[in-house]
């Protein structure tokens, strides 16, 4: 395992602000470990970044982000839900009228490669 290195604070703030959490306070949370010797709780801190994403998982900012992943993934799921049928036989419809247009040929052929069942089922709704 390699050598805990202190980070820098402005280290500490580019990570955080990669990772979305944009009020974070690096000079609280470098002094904070600092102060403590770059402990947590009993043991030394093995990685810095770790710590980071814990004091985000403690924010409110956090929260609201799972918050509205959670609205979002609900929506998405009842909506497949109630309209699957629907937006199958939308694709189908879509794609019959692609084929009788010259330009949307090489389209259509894309798709037919890269959703290979959706043209099985147009094959089978044929038959």
């Amino acid at each position: 395992m390699a050598k805990f290195v202190i980070p820098t604070i402005q280290e500490a703030k580019e990570f955080a602000t990669g990772i979305g959490f944009s009020t974070f306070n690096a000079g609280k949370w470098w002094h904070h470990y600092d102060a403590n010797n770059w402990y947590r709780g009993k043991n030394k801190m093995a990685k810095w970044k770790s710590a980071v994403w814990t004091w985000f998982y403690d924010t409110e900012e956090y929260r609201e982000i799972q918050r509205k992943k959670s609205e979002n993934a609900s929506i998405s799921r009842g909506q497949r839900q109630r309209h699957g049928n629907y937006i199958e036989t939308a694709t189908e419809i879509k794609l019959k009228e692609m084929r009788k247009a010259p330009e949307w040929a090489f389209l259509y052929w894309l798709i037919d490669e890269l959703r290979p069942e959706i043209k099985a089922n147009l094959k089978s709704r044929k038959s």
